[in-house]
């Protein structure tokens, strides 16, 4: 099987939020990944035969070449949503638990 190499901080992620940039299933994700793998073009890594590890831009790179353009245009615009998105939810004030005196 062919390394994946992170381009960065960010570029992995799970096969739900890959299905959401690739506007499919997390399941159709999860198929492709295993179909490109065996191709010699992982879109990503398994963890414990179970887990997906999607690169996004490898990911945009196979929406590209299969789908076309427009298509790359379309999941790149929902993958900076999603990082926006996290980013929110990252940067919102932690809960503070209340202590006992």
């Amino acid at each position: 099987m062919a390394k994946v190499v992170p381009r960065g901080a960010g570029d992995a992620v799970n096969s739900d939020a890959a299905g959401f940039i690739a506007d499919v299933s997390s399941a159709t994700i999860r198929r492709r990944a295993t179909e490109a793998a065996a191709c010699g073009k992982p879109l990503g890594i398994l963890i414990a035969g179970s887990i997906w590890l999607i690169s996004k831009r490898r990911l945009i790179d196979w929406i590209r070449d299969h789908e076309g353009e427009y298509a790359a245009l379309c999941a790149m615009t929902r993958a900076t949503k999603l990082t926006q998105m996290s980013a929110t939810l990252q940067a919102s004030a932690p809960n503070e638990r209340a202590t006992t005196a």
